[in-house]
């Protein structure tokens, strides 16, 4: 529905603002009821209106024949060899509305290169819509350069060598069919500045000191089927703008310092669409700007994170969907300052972070399974808020699974933590709600505390903590409240290690096979309450 409104709007715009576009114009003569109308003046209207909306065609040799004067009474220029020329198209020029400039046998032969390279090829305002088809333009400034309500097409055609744009609009429409932008050397391939574009079937490639793509200051558009390298972003999305990518036309973003930038209240759909091999993060969205994983994405070997959210910024996906996120450099997800990421049916993989989350963010993971082959799976810190439910959580020897610092708070259910250091690691001031159904297993530690919290309230269904093969709980200047819960380990080892003022209340529901250790001597010594009804052994509580 989105794709056919795009196309719609686009037709719209092409045909229908022709047409009153043409309407809007004075004509030559004006008519009143009951005056009669001279043939001639009716005429010269009718010839008005035709230069307008007809299609004229004429054919320009070149170098020999100039299109600008053919302009003068056709609207369809077919084009042979290689016309040297800038093209000035407005309507206080050239009395059409609508041209067409097309190669006679194709872009490999057919063109036109900037007589005067501080200039635009082709440059056009005051509502112009232009279609070039079989062409290359080189040599100038910008390619095409549209402005003030027009609309540009840019069909089986070739841009390159221009100095700023391979295609600039503002305040019109751009679109890019079948073609090729390449070798452009300062500002990016295809921009839109308060304007609507299409990519489609396209090849855009840019430089490392622009951006490639860039939909700024209230724009949209969509991008199908197309191939996107290079440049410090591939495609820059900012100032309040929009874009959906791939959908059911797969898209490629490779080759960049970032792949897509969101960034100043902006927002992206992507869908089919793979991200690969860019030197910084896959997508990088910052400033209060969305990400919307559609899925049948691959975002893999980016140098950074998959996914970077900044200040305010929110991610989510669709949960019926899967994606292929692995082998990026630096983890798979990075949610910062009050950003925001919702993930649910995720498989994500990685040598390092699954998931950074630091300065009051939020995160919210429900279905999913998480492996760090030698990272943390989770790290929080700085008031970050976890929700995770439903989990498969699966970590290494060398680092904890799920790591909770400075304020951070984890509430957690239906999930299993296996094959870290520690299942669960908490300190300073952090807090873990345990809502029932988890599984903290063959860990070395299941779960560890600092001057931190740990609590689940009878309402919770059962958690078990078991077979982790050294302490299954250890907490040092904490407070920990578990009813419902089983802690299970070899019977006359330490599985509860409560130590510096560490309090255990153990409830209703729960039980400990195993040894409760308070410490011997104070300051060491912790406290255990024992209201669950069950026998606990005991060491110097």
């Amino acid at each position: 529905m989105f794709r056919k409104s795009i196309y719609l709007s686009c037709l719209l715009v092409l045909f229908g603002f022709l047409y009153f576009s043409a309407l809007a114009q004075s004509l030559p003569h004006t008519f009143t009821a009951n005056t009669a109308a001279k043939a001639s003046e009716v005429n010269e209207n009718f010839k008005y209106l035709l230069e307008r909306i007809e299609t004229r065609k004429t054919t320009v040799s070149c170098p020999t024949d100039s299109i600008t004067n053919a302009l003068k009474d056709y609207n369809h220029i077919l084009i042979s060899g290689i016309c040297s020329e800038n093209l000035l198209l407005s309507a206080d020029i050239i009395p059409h509305r609508f041209i067409i400039l097309e190669g006679v046998t194709g872009s490999s032969t057919d063109g036109i290169t900037a007589a005067d390279s501080s200039s635009a090829v082709i440059a056009a305002w005051m509502g112009i819509k232009i279609k070039v088809k079989n062409l290359t333009l080189s040599g100038g400034t910008d390619g095409i350069k549209i402005l003030a309500g027009g609309l540009a097409v840019l069909e089986s055609s070739k841009i390159e060598n221009m100095s700023d744009h391979g295609m600039y609009s503002a305040g019109a429409v751009l679109v890019c069919d079948r073609s090729n932008i390449k070798s452009i050397e300062k500002y990016g391939t295809f921009i839109l500045d308060s304007s609507f574009g299409i990519i489609e079937k396209c090849e855009l490639a840019g430089n490392s000191s622009s951006d490639t793509v860039r939909f700024i200051t209230s724009s949209g558009g969509e991008i199908l089927d197309s191939t996107i390298t290079g440049g410090k972003s591939a495609l820059l999305i900012e100032r309040a703008s929009s874009a959906l990518i791939g959908k059911s036309k797969a898209v490629t973003i490779t080759g960049a310092e970032t792949g897509i930038t969101v960034h100043g209240s902006s927002n992206v759909e992507i869908i089919n669409t793979t991200i690969d091999s860019n030197s910084g993060n896959g997508i990088y969205a910052d400033r209060n700007s969305s990400v919307y994983l559609g899925g049948d994405n691959t975002i893999t070997n980016n140098g950074g994170y998959a996914v970077e959210l900044k200040t305010g910024s929110t991610l989510s996906n669709k949960c019926s969907k899967s994606n292929n996120i692995s082998s990026n450099s630096e983890g798979v997800f990075s949610v910062t300052w009050g950003s925001e990421a919702s993930l649910c049916n995720m498989t994500l993989s990685s040598n390092g972070v699954i998931i950074n989350a630091v300065n009051n963010s939020t995160v919210k993971i429900t279905d999913s399974s998480l492996t760090s082959s030698s990272g943390r799976v989770i790290y929080s810190r700085g008031g970050v808020a976890l929700d995770i439910d439903n989990t498969t959580i699966t970590g290494n020897s060398s680092k904890s699974a799920v790591a909770l610092n400075d304020g951070s708070y984890l509430q957690i259910e239906r999930t299993t933590i296996s094959g870290s250091k520690t299942g669960i690691k908490a300190v300073y001031n952090s807090t873990v709600r345990l809502q029932g159904g988890n599984t903290i297993t063959g860990n070395e530690h299941g779960i560890s505390l600092l001057n931190s919290t740990l609590h689940q309230y009878p309402e919770a269904g059962a958690t078990t903590i078991s077979s982790n093969t050294g302490s299954e709980i250890k907490a040092e200047r904490s407070f920990l409240s578990l009813d419902g819960v089983t802690i299970t380990g070899t019977g006359g080892s330490t599985e509860v290690d409560l130590k510096y003022g560490s309090l255990l209340v153990l409830g209703s529901g729960s039980s400990v096979t195993g040894t409760v250790t308070c410490g011997n001597t104070a300051p060491d010594n912790g406290t255990f309450v024992n209201n669950s009804g069950t026998t606990v052994t005991t060491s110097g509580c």
